[in-house]
């Protein structure tokens, strides 16, 4: 019984080739082959941006401008409460109600 099926799965085997046909390539490979083998090299820009566009390079490259903007805005910060605090007090000295008559005084020698 086992050789029986054995040949029979033989004569299958063997039949499934009955209508095979000769392979054809798609329309204009050898264009397209031909046309991948000349290629000129890539310029240095280009070679330049395929390097940029690599999603570790670009990721990289975002983190580190954002980084950056980050210690600028909190530099710039810093530095401009010091002196937004002196102006402020200087501001509210100058327009208090208690010092109102300074502000018609002619001859007032403070800038």
């Amino acid at each position: 019984m086992k050789n029986n099926k054995l040949a029979e799965m033989v004569e299958q085997t063997l039949n499934s080739m009955d209508g095979a046909e000769r392979a054809t390539p798609a329309p204009f490979l050898l264009t397209r082959i031909n046309a991948k083998m000349n290629r000129e090299q890539p310029s240095a820009w280009e070679r330049f941006g395929i390097f940029l566009s690599r999603p570790i390079i670009a990721l990289a490259t975002i983190a580190f401008l954002i980084f950056f903007n980050v210690i600028v805005y909190t530099y710039s910060n810093s530095s401009s409460n010091i002196n937004g605090n002196q102006n402020l007090q200087v501001s509210t000295d100058e327009y208090s109600m208690n010092n109102s008559s300074s502000l018609f005084d002619l001859e007032n020698i403070q800038p």
